[in-house]
């Protein structure tokens, strides 16, 4: 059976990390300088280098989402600083606190290359194993990834060069306060994308993939089971960017890291859901909340997952829905729609059935 772009167009490869933004600071004096203005900001021992003036011998460590962040002396004779602030020590971010926020272990650039380059070999590798890749398929594979790589990489780079000038006094609580938040607000997205999303659905590598496959290659097309997902382990550091994943329906082996596609057609109007035909009929009634009804759908889903035994070594079943939505059935189509592909990372697709030719638009008994 031909598969249709929509079909050949729901690879999808998520990575998901599961974490948190916990975020807490200090810094510190030397000697019996006067601490700033809060509980958690303690002293601690400066950092002599002979190479900088007296005044110049001393850093800041503030922690960061778990991380600890260096900030650097400026130079007091900094032309770029006024009058009134010239006898006062500035502060700016270290080049490799900003990287480490980002990459997490790896503390540059060049480190942070090596990890996605080897991430990408893997992902090639897995791919390669399903679908049995030729050598021409993985070389534009491998080109493609790597773009996404540098593009990733490039936008890094812009954004730690804005905190080149971003300076913070060391008596100013505020200052340390409004440092560490930009801070976050500027990692946590890169983050998110260096550890989850460089091969999101918009990226090069996802564009070629869907490109370069052949019909008989896509894992389950011939029986409309579309979906290919691969969900490789949560960061070791660096600030949480995602609390939620893939979910694994029925029964889930050892080292199941990748989805296998089946289908699952639910029909559904305003007062009735019929999930995989018939097998499970839910009544809608005026009384029941929208969470209590994703509860029972969900509930049923899983139940048929459960059905379908055992999924192959080293993968687990990735259910991909299709709707078929009756007159009246919008309401609760678009709340389903939501939670499944939203919260738990399930493919969808929909059919109304008032334009479905020489079938019955009404839902099945």
């Amino acid at each position: 059976m031909m598969s249709t772009p929509d079909q050949r167009g729901r690879f999808i490869l998520l990575l998901f990390v599961i974490s948190s933004f916990p975020s807490f600071f200090r810094t510190a004096g030397a000697g019996d300088e006067k601490a700033v203005q809060n509980e958690q900001v303690v002293k601690a021992n400066p950092a002599p280098d002979p190479i900088l003036p007296e005044k110049m011998r001393m850093r800041r460590v503030i922690s960061i989402a778990n991380s600890r962040i260096e900030l650097v002396p400026v130079d007091w004779n900094d032309d770029e600083l006024d009058e009134d602030s010239r006898h006062l020590t500035h502060f700016r971010l270290a080049d490799e606190s900003f990287f480490q926020l980002v990459f997490g272990k790896a503390v540059n650039a060049d480190d942070a290359r090596a990890q996605a380059a080897g991430a990408l070999r893997e992902r090639i590798s897995v791919i390669d194993q399903i679908c049995g890749l030729t050598d021409s398929q993985i070389r534009k594979l491998e080109i493609a990834g790597r773009g996404d790589i540098k593009r990733l990489l490039d936008l890094v780079e812009k954004e730690r060069q804005k905190f080149e000038n971003h300076l913070a006094s060391d008596v100013n609580f505020e200052q340390i306060m409004a440092l560490e938040r930009d801070l976050l607000n500027a990692t946590g997205p890169l983050c998110q994308k260096f550890h989850s999303d460089i091969y999101d659905s918009e990226s090069m590598f996802a564009k070629t993939l869907r490109q370069v496959l052949t019909h008989e290659q896509v894992p389950g097309v011939q029986s409309n089971e579309p979906v290919l997902q691969v969900q490789p382990e949560s960061p070791t550091s660096g600030p949480a960017v995602r609390a939620s994943g893939p979910r694994k329906w029925g029964r889930v082996g050892r080292k199941t890291g990748i989805g296998f596609g089946k289908k699952i057609t639910i029909h559904l109007n305003d007062k009735r859901i019929v999930v995989d035909n018939k097998q499970h009929v839910l009544t809608v009634a005026r009384a029941d909340s929208t969470d209590e009804v994703i509860d029972q759908v969900l509930a049923s889903v899983d139940t048929v997952a459960d059905s379908w035994g055992e999924p192959p070594s080293n993968f687990y079943w990735a259910p991909a829905v299709q709707f078929i939505v009756y007159p009246r059935g919008d309401a609760n189509y678009s709340a389903l729609q939501k939670v499944l592909e939203q919260t738990w990372g399930v493919t969808s697709t929909v059919e109304y059935a008032a334009e479905r030719k020489d079938r019955k638009a009404a839902i099945p008994d």
